[in-house]
């Protein structure tokens, strides 16, 4: 039986030049190396979807910016689902937007009120102060994720991508430079670990007036595992 590949990014399907396989494994591994390439290079969500010639069966592949997969099969004739696989590497991640959705949302986590000029000058004046080296910004249009981005082999140069619709703002910009300062101290963790907390809520308590005390205490109540860095305590994240 043939199987058909699809590919769908955000609204957008399409299918590549090779798109029916003659079985489901042929299928999945030519899906599998697709969606690595494609989150490697782009650095965006990326689903497959494999259907069955006679449209029984319809297997998703979903590949996640951080590293998460997931693989699940919808039985077409009845609609069920059948959980495959799943490959959480970021435990903590549904938990820190929870978080951010109620603490934070009141006081403009998700509306832009920077110019690109102000998010520049903001990011510079958290690598100055901390020690940290520069790295590249890119200000995005669209409705697209913000996310630090980077190669574990060091193929490419570390990178900030912000979307200019809604994350030119210091709440925005504290997380992503939390990701990244966890990576210039070397600190080997899940994207959203108890250190990248610890290090947003020490960024945010240092660079936008909201209490340390506070932030440590809601991200208790919403559930939040954190180590605590206190900034009367730590002169710079780097010497």
């Amino acid at each position: 039986m043939k199987w058909k590949v699809l590919f769908s990014v955000g609204n957008k399907t399409y299918k590549t030049k090779k798109s029916v396989f003659d079985n489901l494994e042929e299928a999945l591994n030519y899906s599998n190396e697709v969606c690595k390439k494609h989150v490697m290079t782009q650095a965006k969500k990326i689903t497959s979807k494999i259907i069955s010639q006679n449209k029984e069966e319809l297997h998703h592949l979903i590949y996640y910016i951080n590293g998460e997969t997931e693989y699940f099969i919808k039985m077409l004739q009845n609609n069920t689902y059948v959980p495959i696989k799943m490959n959480r590497k970021d435990y903590q991640k549904n938990v820190v937007y929870a978080w951010e959705e109620r603490a934070f949302k009141k006081v403009g986590f998700f509306n832009s009120d920077f110019k690109i000029y102000d998010a520049r000058k903001y990011i510079h004046k958290i690598i100055e102060n901390e020690g940290l080296s520069d790295l590249e910004l890119n200000f995005t249009s669209g409705y697209g994720d913000c996310y630090f981005k980077y190669a574990i082999d060091g193929s490419i140069n570390p990178s900030l991508n912000i979307s200019k619709e809604w994350g030119l703002n210091k709440l925005v910009l504290s997380h992503e430079m939390a990701h990244y300062a966890i990576y210039e101290m070397g600190i080997k963790e899940d994207p959203h670990g108890k250190d990248f907390v610890g290090i947003y809520i020490y960024l945010l308590s240092k660079y936008t007036g909201l209490k340390e005390e506070k932030l440590w205490n809601s991200a208790l109540k919403c559930g939040v595992q954190f180590n605590k860095y206190p900034k009367k305590e730590i002169e710079k994240l780097i010497d």
